[in-house]
Parts: structure tokens; C-alpha cells; sequence
């Protein structure tokens, strides 16, 4: 959940990925670089970088995804049938296989219901 203008914790090792999930819109900073974000953005960044949330219009939920660097590197995927490891994030709430599932609820090892975010991870 972001509420409020900070930084981010240095995670060294760790390759991150930022996705905003409510309707929002944020800016990042990231090593002196502002972007501006809204619902559906996407940032990937390493635990190294000096990363800090500047401003946001109104608090909301954003998955925070985080993998070894050393293990696996975690992207978004049009493709997720070529990853080795895969999962999609719900990006409304819905029903899927008689589970209610809320928006950002992340599902691993599944293909992705029709306009889902497919999260892909591959070995590095």
C-alpha cells in the first residue's frame, strides 16, 4: 500500500518489480529519474537503486514483487508460456475456478484468465 511521499528500503541482491494496482497516479524517483505512473504502470528496478515515492494523488495498493537476482528475474510477459515460472495478478476482483479473488491477488502456476497482468520469471 502506498500512503504517502518515501523512500524505498535498499534490498542489495533483490530485482524488483512495481505495479500499480488501484487508480492512482504516483511519481518515482529512481537514482534522479521521475516517471509518472497510473493504475496498470509498471517499474523494475534493482534493491540497490535509490528509489522514492515524490507524490501520489490519493493512497493505494501496488504489487511489490521482489526476486534473488541471482535466482530469477521477475517481468511482465505477453508471453508467459516461455517462462520457466509463472503467475498473474487479478486486475479487478473477480471469480475464477469458484474463488472469489480481489484485485492484486496474485495466483502462481496458472495460465491467466483473459486480461489478467501474466507475471513471468526467468532464471538468470
Amino acid at each position: 500500500m502506498l500512503e504517502r511521499p518515501a523512500a524505498f528500503s535498499p534490498l542489495p541482491g533483490m530485482a524488483r518489480l512495481l505495479v500499480l494496482l488501484d487508480p492512482l497516479t504516483v511519481e518515482i524517483q529512481i537514482d534522479g529519474r521521475i516517471s509518472k505512473l497510473k493504475r496498470g504502470g509498471v517499474l523494475s528496478f534493482l534493491g540497490t537503486q535509490r528509489v522514492a515515492l515524490l507524490a501520489l494523488d490519493r493512497p493505494g495498493r501496488v504489487l511489490n514483487l521482489m526476486a534473488h537476482m541471482e535466482s530469477w528475474e521477475p517481468y511482465l510477459s505477453l508471453d508467459p508460456a516461455s517462462a520457466e515460472l509463472t503467475g498473474w495478478v487479478a486486475s479487478d476482483a473477480i471469480v475464477w475456478n469458484g474463488n472469489r479473488l480481489d484485485r492484486g491477488d496474485l495466483v502462481i502456476g496458472a495460465a491467466p484468465p483473459r486480461g489478467m497482468w501474466a507475471i513471468a520469471f526467468r532464471p538468470v
